[in-house]
């Protein structure tokens, strides 16, 4: 049966390592008959969240800006899928707003007490440029946590370390080949 499958591109970098696995997956996934979507954080306007806590009361983010439609397309796909790269030991400052702006569904799961719905599928892509031990475990605890607020179910993650210029995961075939055997079971 064909899935919606969002993937959300969290590098500042047109061409960054996290990007490019997304992308690799993206194109499997809709090789085999899904429809497919990537949303680059980059090009998106968005305000950082500042704390009103107006969504405690409303459920409902005072912003209107781009992350209006992206937490739409959140909600209406059936697979999620997050590339976020480690910069300073955790996700990037683009993924960590996106997070924080998220800050609504929380409220509605916690504050609020609004229905749960049953669990998605999703997966979470990170590189590093540093192959220092535990480089992804903020980033893994923060994404967990984002995907639990908004009903995911965390299924699958890939991390990659050691490649820190834009495409160079282009030049480690044996992680993409491993990568690509992955994706077969999302």
């Amino acid at each position: 049966m064909a899935m919606n499958i969002l993937g959300i591109a969290c590098s500042p970098r047109p061409r960054g390592n996290s990007t490019i696995l997304l992308e690799t997956a993206i194109d499997y996934l809709g090789s085999q008959g899904n429809k497919t979507n990537i949303v680059r954080l980059r090009e998106l306007k968005f305000k950082p969240c500042i704390g009103c806590e107006s969504c405690s009361k409303t459920g409902i983010c005072i912003f209107k800006d781009d992350l209006v439609d992206l937490f739409q397309k959140i909600e209406d796909t059936d697979k999620l899928i997050i590339a976020a790269p480690v910069f300073s030991m955790n996700i990037n400052a683009l993924a960590k707003g996106m997070i924080d702006r998220a800050q609504m569904y929380w409220a509605r799961k916690y504050v609020l007490k609004v229905n749960e719905k049953p669990p998605k599928p999703g997966m979470f892509i990170s590189t590093a440029g540093m192959n220092l031990q535990g480089v992804h475990d903020c980033s893994k605890k923060t994404i967990k946590y984002f995907y639990k607020m908004l009903d995911v179910k965390y299924k699958l993650e890939f991390f990659v370390n050691q490649v820190d210029p834009p495409g160079e995961i282009l030049s480690k075939p044996d992680k993409l080949t491993k990568f690509k055997d992955m994706l077969k079971t999302f």
